[in-house]
């Protein structure tokens, strides 16, 4: 079948508009069409085309060191930098007067990056704070900060401070997620898209700036999943016989997932299941038995949890085998293909956005 023929067969089955039909009133709507359009135009990754095609015009960047070179924090950390061109006097002076804008806390981070555009349309540039955390989970974090009268809002305290709602923040576990952070623009008005990512699943929460934690809306991308045995390096010694076995299973595990068997049980054998416990930076995403030179091993397909990871999934899996007695004894690079199942728009809980 032609290319043109596979994407007719997509927009039949997701029910995808045509490109001459009128426009989505709500953004959720939009996002969610501009999500369709990139399933049926073949994108490997239909979220981040999308977002990519609606993404917001970058505003004035700056980036601010926040230590020294000894790693001590700097009280003044825009003293080396110098007003760029087209921020007004009067927003330079708002930033420099910040209370947050230095701020480094307990986190790694030796820099933030800035950035000044308007967020809510009100005419006055806004503040988008990006800094490196750190920890075991390699968190970013991710501040929106309304600008006012008088100038941009002191970080919020508490919950329930009244400053609360002119100060959102947004982390990104780079490692024990998939997530991601991105502003887009429709119709003039800047949104925040936020993904959160699990095996064949995108969570894509769509918020307006500034108005409230009610304010949302979701949409939610399902995919069919499909794993093939990858070129392995060249200093892996494992058995074709084994590649060969877990190509196999994995094609089945395509056509019939979730009604795999499981190798028969022994005496002596290890816990089930073999490949133990987990770990916050994967999940286990399916299981299956093959045989390996006669005995019966049990194929664990891993999804790997990280932020930072070509976009579109193509990497994101491993095929770990384990022995009767809980042992690994291969760790497969694997290659994946994604296709769309699903679009949803996901009703939000009180108010969505308009």
């Amino acid at each position: 079948m032609s290319d043109a023929g596979l994407r007719a067969l997509l927009v039949a089955a997701l029910g995808v508009v045509s490109a001459a039909a009128p426009c989505a009133e709500r953004p959720v709507d939009r996002l969610h069409q501009a999500i369709l359009d990139a399933a049926a135009n073949g994108a490997s990754d239909p979220v981040e085309a999308a977002v990519s095609s609606l993404r917001a015009v970058e505003g004035t960047v700056i980036d601010v060191e926040l230590a020294d070179d000894r790693g001590e924090p700097l009280s003044d950390c825009l003293a080396r930098s110098s007003q760029p061109t087209g921020v007004s006097r009067a927003d330079w002076q708002a930033l420099a007067a910040w209370p947050g804008l230095c701020e480094r806390g307990d986190g790694e981070g030796r820099s933030a990056r800035l950035q000044l555009l308007d967020l809510d349309g009100d005419g006055r540039r806004d503040l988008v704070r990006d800094t490196y955390i750190g920890g075991t989970g390699l968190f970013s974090q991710i501040e929106l900060i309304r600008q006012g009268p008088d100038g941009f809002a002191h970080p919020a305290t508490a919950l329930d401070d009244a400053d609360a709602r002119d100060h959102m923040t947004f982390s990104i576990n780079g490692r024990g997620a998939d997530q991601a952070f991105d502003l887009i623009a429709l119709d003039g008005r800047v949104l925040v898209v936020y993904r959160d990512s699990i095996y064949a699943e995108d969570t894509i929460t769509l918020t307006r700036p500034f108005a409230g934690p009610t304010a949302q809306d979701v949409v939610r991308v399902r995919y069919a999943m499909r794993h093939r045995v990858a070129p392995q390096p060249a200093d892996t010694a494992y058995a074709p016989e084994l590649l060969a076995a877990v190509d196999r299973g994995l094609a089945g595990l395509a056509q019939h997932p979730g009604t795999a068997a499981t190798c028969p049980e022994r005496a002596g054998d290890a816990p089930r299941p073999w490949h133990g416990a987990g770990h916050y930076t994967f999940e286990y995403a399916a299981a299956f038995p093959v045989r390996d030179n006669g005995h019966c091993v049990e194929v664990a397909v891993v999804n790997l949890l990280s932020s930072y990871r070509a976009a579109g999934g193509q990497n994101c899996c491993m095929a770990w085998v384990h022995d009767r007695e809980g042992t690994q004894i291969a760790d497969i690079a694997l290659a994946t293909e994604r296709r769309v199942l699903a679009v949803d728009r996901i009703p939000a809980p009180e108010m969505p956005l308009r």
